[in-house]
């Protein structure tokens, strides 16, 4: 028997992948959901469990569990990580490696315990995507097709009652890095003193499945997708980042250090075109008022969504 517990954040989010959202999907799939704000002070959970010996497997949780929910489950609550631990612990996992240039994956089955985020890893498994990924939707594509085979793997060896051989967490803290949450519409402005490539690959941490990276036009908020960089002569200068030097089938091709990035897709936050607004002497510019507010802000996410920290 399997039942499913989710937070309402979790219940309403869209599936990256397709499927629409994650609640309606599980029901659509035939399994017994439950939404929950507050775990620990959910009257169901005994109801739920009725005395069985019962696993929880969780997958990002929303919570932090109590002691007295972690005993409520006789077989234990076990965490699987899709992130190559220690590192990119916080959130905005594949958009922080997009970033930093990171191809890395991995798999961590970890076990809960009082101790938050500091349980035994019971299982694991390192990998590397593909050479051509680059957007986030690559990221969850590739993490999820390594993420099915172990589990596949992990469940068979589980159902077979063979033991697990943990490993202590502290071995893997001296690398821990936590990279904080991000969200598109708060974090995503582009810094036209950047390089090239580091615009081309702030653009495409945030282009699908997310809104896309903002800068203005004209006085205008614009999402900016499929971008990519083109390596030229006679673009070069600090003064030229932003200009929309010339307008083709291809898209607008925008100066930047370093050479000139190709935009194939502009759009407002309703999602209207606005490419064709792309005139050639026009400039992408981002104030600094924006910039210094993006690097400041710090989203918090609980069980109910998101909430502000200053």
């Amino acid at each position: 028997r399997v039942e499913i517990v989710l937070a309402p954040r979790h219940a309403g989010e869209e599936l990256p992948l397709g499927g629409g959202v994650l609640g309606d999907f599980l029901r659509r799939e035939g399994f017994s959901c439950h939404v929950v704000e507050a775990i620990n002070r959910w009257d169901g959970l005994g109801a739920l469990i009725q005395g069985e010996p019962t696993l929880a497997l969780c997958f990002g949780p929303a919570w932090i569990f109590t002691e007295a929910v972690i005993a409520a489950f006789p077989l234990g609550m076990i965490n699987f990580n899709g992130i190559p631990l220690p590192r990119y612990l916080g959130g905005a996992h594949y958009t922080w490696q997009i970033l930093n240039g990171d191809r890395s994956g991995g798999c961590f089955l970890q076990e809960i315990t009082v101790e938050v985020d500091r349980g035994p890893i019971l299982r694991s498994h390192r990998y590397l995507l593909p050479v051509g990924v680059r957007l986030p939707r690559d990221y969850f594509r590739g993490n999820h097709e390594e993420a099915v085979r172990f589990l596949d793997r992990a469940i068979a060896d589980m159902v077979a009652d063979l033991p697990f051989e943990p490993l202590p967490y502290a071995s893997l803290d001296p690398f821990r890095l936590y990279f904080p949450r991000l969200l598109t519409r708060e974090n995503g402005y582009i810094d036209w003193d950047w390089s090239g490539e580091e615009i081309e690959r702030f653009c495409a941490a945030f282009d699908d499945p997310y809104p896309g990276a903002m800068t203005f036009l004209e006085g205008q908020v614009v999402h900016l997708r499929e971008v990519r960089l083109e390596r030229c002569e006679g673009a070069t200068h600090p003064f030229v980042a932003g200009l929309v030097l010339r307008r083709d089938a291809a898209g607008a091709w925008i100066g930047v250090r370093g050479g000139i990035l190709v935009v194939g897709a502009a759009h407002e936050e309703e999602g209207a075109d606005l490419l064709p607004g792309f005139r050639e002497g026009r400039r992408l510019h981002t104030p600094a008022e924006w910039l210094e507010r993006a690097r400041a802000f710090r989203p918090v996410l609980d069980g109910a969504g998101v909430r502000i920290r200053g």
